[in-house]
């Protein structure tokens, strides 16, 4: 049986776990002020416009996405997504969707 991923809205304080982690994903070759600025970016998760999730492998954090929420009076609550980082080969994550 093959592993189950959980993904879940990541909150403010999964920021640093968050950066950490994207950072991890590129090979750790992410510039200090880039680490900073995604910290930040990720702390604004769950605001009215922004959104962070992350993608869990028995616990750990294996890929996150990050949306910008737009609220439309008639299309209501959409997202869309900006940035997905994920490692694909170290967790086999899906590369198309059914």
């Amino acid at each position: 049986m093959a592993a189950s991923y959980v993904v879940r809205e990541l909150t403010p304080d999964d920021a640093a776990d968050g950066t950490r982690a994207w950072n991890e994903l590129a090979g750790g070759t992410l510039a200090e002020d880039l680490v900073r600025r995604i910290e930040s970016l990720l702390g604004q998760s769950g605001s009215d416009d922004f959104a962070a999730f992350g993608i869990e492998l028995r616990g750990e954090l294996c890929g996150i996405a990050t949306a910008r929420v737009d609220v439309h009076p008639l299309a209501g609550t959409r997202g869309e997504i900006e940035g997905f980082r994920a490692d694909r080969t170290r967790y086999a994550l899906p590369t198309q969707h059914a």
